[in-house]
Parts: structure tokens; C-alpha cells; sequence
């Protein structure tokens, strides 16, 4: 003889793979990302090379610290993060010259652990020059005179 599950006895069975695997309740990753695009104009950084890291951090206290500072905080204070916070920070690092582009067809690391993915370009200008890509699926990052612009890239044809 066969038992039907009341309408919450369903919902429950339902619901028990999803608590099980950590997805109903937000604990998965937050970060959707899977392409970057980098662009950097003629004339970028006042037509000087910049330097520019991809920040994947894994820890929502630490990502909270890190979205307080501008881009110049961070590249004066990632090697020691880096130390006191060791696997808990993983950074892609490029210097760009005016006119170059960079396309990084997959992030370097897994994002299933992080929380955030932040990009830092290191301007001469004044500025936060700072920008969470987490819930662009391709961002295209393109680096300006004195700033950074940020989109989803084109679909390819």
C-alpha cells in the first residue's frame, strides 16, 4: 500500500536536497563571474601603464574590510593582507599599457568559495578606482584617461 505525502510533508521532501547542498539559504557561491575583459584606452592612466588586480576573496568579514578601501589602500596593503590572511585572498595581477587588451577566458581559481570578486586599477588620479564584478556572467573592464568603466561584454557572434 502506497502513503501520499501531505502538501507540507512534499515541500519538505523537496526542500531537503536544496538545505542539504547549502543553496536555499545563500550559502553557495555569490559570484557569478566566468570571463573578464580587460581594455585599456590610448590614452589610460595619462598614457602610462597601470596596474591592475582581480581579487577573489573568500571570507564575507574580510571582503566587508577590503570594499572600504580605495584602490591605492589595496595596492599598498595586499601583500600584508596576503600574510595575515593566508588562503583567503587569491589575486590575478597585470600591468597595462596603453592600447593593450587582456581576455582571461576563465578566473584562475575557483569561485565556489568565494564571496566576492573585486577588481583595483591604480590610477594616478584621485578616485575609489575600485569595482565588484560577482554577478557579471563576462565583465568587460575598460580602463580610461582617469577611471575605470565596467559592463556586461557583448555576446559572441
Amino acid at each position: 500500500m502506497s502513503r501520499l505525502l501531505s502538501p507540507l510533508g512534499a515541500v519538505r521532501a523537496a526542500a531537503l536536497p536544496l538545505l542539504l547542498s547549502g543553496c536555499l539559504f545563500g550559502r553557495g557561491s555569490p559570484i557569478t563571474t566566468a570571463r573578464l575583459d580587460l581594455v585599456a584606452a590610448p590614452a589610460v592612466n595619462g598614457d602610462a601603464p597601470i596596474r591592475v588586480d582581480l581579487v577573489l576573496v573568500r571570507d564575507a568579514a574580510l571582503l566587508a574590510k577590503v570594499l572600504e578601501w580605495s584602490a591605492r589602500d589595496w595596492f599598498g596593503r595586499r601583500d600584508q593582507l596576503e600574510r595575515d590572511y593566508p588562503g583567503l585572498v587569491a589575486r590575478r595581477s597585470w600591468e597595462l599599457v596603453p592600447g593593450q587588451r587582456e581576455h582571461l577566458g576563465r578566473l584562475p581559481w575557483s569561485r565556489r568559495h568565494g564571496r566576492g570578486l573585486l577588481l583595483f586599477a591604480d590610477f594616478a588620479a584621485p578616485g575609489l578606482h575600485r569595482s565588484r564584478l560577482d554577478r557579471r556572467r563576462h565583465a568587460l573592464v575598460t580602463l580610461e584617461t582617469e577611471g575605470l568603466s565596467v559592463a556586461d561584454a557583448p555576446a559572441p557572434r
